[in-house]
């Protein structure tokens, strides 16, 4: 970046040129956050919601996690299988939850489809496909955001890189920023 603050403007600058403005987090995200890595029911769930209620302790955003879909067969490498046995109706708690004003979201280690065969690498038509119906599916339902994950073992590599291991880079473009880019380009839509 430099060594000066104008060597930093200048970086910076040359950043936005290429990536746009950065956009502002909206107020709810500075609010309290609740998320429990643990294998809910909605019965339970609920109950969680209504002890913040009853205990008057303001709260804002309710994740789920990963626990939101099944994870046998590695089913948790689609967005098609969620856990219906312990949320029988995902529409009805999303809409419980927006009728307490509260946000939600969905953690997501995203698995590449070149990596299962089903496709070409990240910027193919299938890859681009598989993202879009998956994310923009759920956020339709009613989800209010995606966790994009990229502290896992694999994730969606940068472009030009042929693997699905997180952690390769093309040109300084790692899979952070490329997942990133991926998921606030698709969530954007809605």
């Amino acid at each position: 970046l430099g060594s000066t603050l104008a060597d930093w403007h200048r970086a910076r600058s040359a950043f936005l040129s290429l990536a746009g403005p950065c956009p502002l987090l909206p107020d709810f995200a500075y609010g309290t956050w609740f998320t429990y890595w643990h294998q809910y029911s909605e019965a339970e769930a609920k109950d969680d919601v209504a002890h913040w209620e009853n205990l008057s302790l303001p709260i804002d955003v309710w994740g789920l996690d990963m626990n939101w879909r099944l994870t046998d067969n590695h089913k948790d490498r689609f967005y098609d299988f969620p856990d219906a046995e312990s949320f029988p109706n995902f529409t009805e708690f999303f809409e419980f939850l927006r009728a307490r004003k509260l946000r939600t979201y969905f953690n997501d280690h995203p698995f590449p489809v070149a990596s299962r065969g089903a496709g070409g690498l990240q910027t193919s038509p299938e890859e681009v496909d598989f993202r879009w119906r998956g994310l923009g599916g759920w956020l339709q339902r009613g989800l209010t955001f995606w966790w994009f994950d990229k502290n896992w073992f694999f994730s969606i590599p940068p472009p030009f890189v042929n693997t699905s291991l997180s952690g390769k880079a093309w040109n300084g473009l790692d899979n952070a920023a490329w997942g990133s880019h991926v998921y606030f380009t698709v969530t954007s839509a809605f």
